[in-house]
């Protein structure tokens, strides 16, 4: 398995991974009329996408599509995405569309971390939110912020049960595998 190509969030100048949905809303190339192609085992699912957070309003910046090799390596102009022309990453196996600022309706929750903290690293699906030292939770209703939580303590504490044994492992291999791969809290 593989560790998965985290979703970015920008506040402000600082970058964030994207850690956890909870909601519907973001960005997903399915709902435009693309069927993502896995380029690599580094991106299961085809996509990865870059968001902003400007004026207290969530936008896509930039989205990277995972398509067939043989559209990048013979140079078929690629499509667009919300009227922006796609570059290549040939060696990404990405089309990628920059600059799209394009305002998303999402509407519940992300979390959002920063500082990942490399003693917890395992090579397989997406970094969970406890594996970071700062934490945020934004809250959002059809795109617009509505609340920013600090989660950085409670991380913590939630790394201390498991460091003590406390903490819950009781879900099967599979269970445990598939929880990688996905993003919801």
């Amino acid at each position: 398995m593989t560790a998965q190509i985290p979703e970015s969030v920008y506040l402000g100048n600082r970058r964030y991974n994207l850690c956890g949905v909870n909601g519907e809303g973001l960005f997903d190339p399915r709902d435009e009329g693309f069927e993502p192609v896995a380029p690599h085992t580094a991106c299961w699912r085809g996509f990865v996408s870059t968001y902003r957070v400007k004026r207290g309003v969530l936008f896509l910046d930039t989205a990277g599509i995972g398509v067939e090799r043989e559209l990048l390596e013979h140079g078929v102009p690629g499509p667009e995405l919300f009227g922006v022309k796609a570059s290549k990453d040939g060696d990404g196996g990405f089309a990628v569309f920059e600059n799209l600022e394009h305002e998303v309706g999402f509407s519940c929750g992300l979390l959002l971390g920063r500082g990942f903290i490399e003693e917890l690293y395992v090579h397989m699906g997406f970094h969970p939110a406890y594996k970071f030292r700062d934490v945020v939770e934004l809250k959002f209703e059809d795109g617009k912020l509505v609340d920013r939580l600090d989660r950085s303590v409670e991380m913590e504490a939630l790394r201390n049960e498991m460091g003590r044994g406390e903490w819950d492992g009781s879900k099967s291999l599979p269970e445990w595998i598939d929880d990688c791969f996905r993003l919801d809290y």
